[in-house]
């Protein structure tokens, strides 16, 4: 029984150290994740929200589509538009802005446009840069009675 208490002794004091210099390593290897900055060359990102007004508008009533956005960085867009598809796949876009500014602070795009012919839709965000086409999802849908 001696035997087993002095055992149980020697394990934990030298436990004891082993444990002092997991912790060290661990306050002192870790903590707060490295951040990268965002730079020139990497992958833009855009945020926001998109909607249509009304929501169930009537053939040949004034639809209006806003989207307040901001990026991870101020950027020139080549292109901003609200791209719009029937059922058949045929493009109903809004009017796309050309070289649109969008900085690091939510703003709004707001763009109109009539729908003649009754149907269901579907319209999201896109833009264009020098890398090309990027479309922002959800891609959501209304219906035109």
């Amino acid at each position: 029984m001696l035997r087993s208490r002095r055992a149980s002794l020697v394990v934990g004091l030298l436990a004891i150290p082993v444990l002092i210099a997991a912790l060290w390593f661990a306050v002192t290897r870790t903590g707060e994740p490295e951040l990268l900055e965002p730079t020139a060359n990497g992958p833009l990102t855009i945020l926001g929200s998109l909607a249509i007004e009304p929501k169930a508008p009537v053939a040949g009533q004034v639809v209006t589509a806003r989207a307040r956005i901001s990026a991870d960085r101020p950027v020139r867009l080549e292109t901003l538009v609200v791209k719009v598809r029937d059922e058949l796949g045929a493009f109903h876009d809004f009017q796309p802005s050309m070289n649109y500014d969008l900085g690091t602070a939510d703003q709004d795009f707001v763009v109109t446009q009539q729908f003649t012919r009754p149907g269901l839709y579907s319209y999201y965000l896109s833009y264009r840069t020098a890398s090309g086409w990027t479309s922002l999802p959800p891609w959501q849908g209304f219906t035109v009675r």
